[in-house]
């Protein structure tokens, strides 16, 4: 639904699993890329390049 509306990035957070999971570059009702962040990871927002956050400061 987010793809088929043309929203390019979407951020999960699995609370349960500890991870963040990215979806990039939306295409139809699809992405073509996800990614999963762990602990220990740093997420960038495509969308503001300068803005760099832990996995950890999203989780807890």
């Amino acid at each position: 639904m987010y793809a088929e509306n043309g929203i390019y990035e979407v951020w999960l957070i699995d609370i349960n699993q500890q991870l963040v999971e990215v979806y990039w570059q939306a295409k139809g009702n699809s992405y073509r890329d996800v990614q999963q962040f762990f602990r220990g990871d740093i997420l960038t927002i495509e969308a503001f390049d300068d803005i760099n956050l832990t996995v950890e400061q999203i989780l807890g």
